[in-house]
């Protein structure tokens, strides 16, 4: 974002997570839970409303903004563009064809951002970029939605899968891929994720997968949050960022 006010435009950031169906209209997995990841998930027969209203000096109100940990939804803010302005659309399904009119073309610009970079310790053994996601969602979930280790660690396979299906799929669609990796961001989400991890109880199903994020952690010299810039993507994970998300 603030590159593009760099280059003397104005992104107006819009969340997909502000278009969840209610929660009793949510579709299920095959093991009957709710699957938070499906494209249908979204009101996206509101979406085509909100983008035709996105022109200049007209204005659009997505239907609301989801409060977590109580999932209640809000009035949603005013939308309007105007020259310059840049429409920021977020979320999972960003990557998708269907989420956008194909009439919109060469204006739409996507971009993939993940953490992909496997610190190796050795020839043998490395730091896999789907724990350093896991641990990222654990401290986040902690800090913005009011869920423990537990609840994480056990939900993190219905996202993987749901990355199969609704994210990986469309990569090729992607005009830009965005490395969110950070060297040192073990060593700081280290303060926050061991504590959680501590919490999960030796029966529960979770504690083989905390187990091992322990020992991953305990690999890594502790960095203080207070070392971290406000203006670090990793803020948006561990908290007190000087921006809003």
């Amino acid at each position: 974002m603030l590159q593009l006010e760099v280059n003397g435009m104005t992104p107006v950031p819009v969340s997909l997570d502000d278009y969840y169906v209610d929660r009793e209209l949510t579709p299920r997995d095959a093991s009957g839970d709710y699957d938070f990841e499906a494209l249908e998930t979204l009101r996206l027969d509101l979406l085509p409303s909100t983008w035709s209203g996105c022109s200049a000096e007209r204005k659009s109100r997505p239907p609301g903004t989801i409060s977590w940990p109580a999932r209640a939804c809000h009035r949603g803010r005013q939308i309007a563009l105007r020259e310059n302005d840049i429409l920021l659309l977020e979320g999972i399904h960003g990557l998708n064809p269907r989420l956008l009119a194909p009439s919109l073309g060469r204006r739409i610009f996507r971009v993939f951002v993940c953490p992909f970079a496997q610190l190796p310790f050795d020839r043998l053994t490395r730091v896999h970029a789907s724990d350093v996601r896991l641990l990222r969602r654990i401290v986040r979930d902690r800090h913005t939605r009011g869920h423990n280790a537990v609840n994480s660690i056990l939900r993190w396979p219905s996202v993987r899968v749901g990355e199969r299906k609704n994210i990986f799929p469309f990569q090729h669609h992607a005009d830009a891929v965005f490395d969110s990796s950070l060297i040192y961001e073990l060593a700081v989400i280290k303060v926050y994720a061991e504590r959680y991890l501590l919490e999960v109880p030796q029966s529960d199903p979770a504690y083989t997968t905390a187990f091992r994020l322990l020992g991953l952690l305990d690999r890594f010299v502790t960095i203080y949050p207070d070392q971290v810039p406000r203006t670090s993507i990793l803020r948006e994970f561990i908290g007190d960022s000087g921006f809003e998300y």
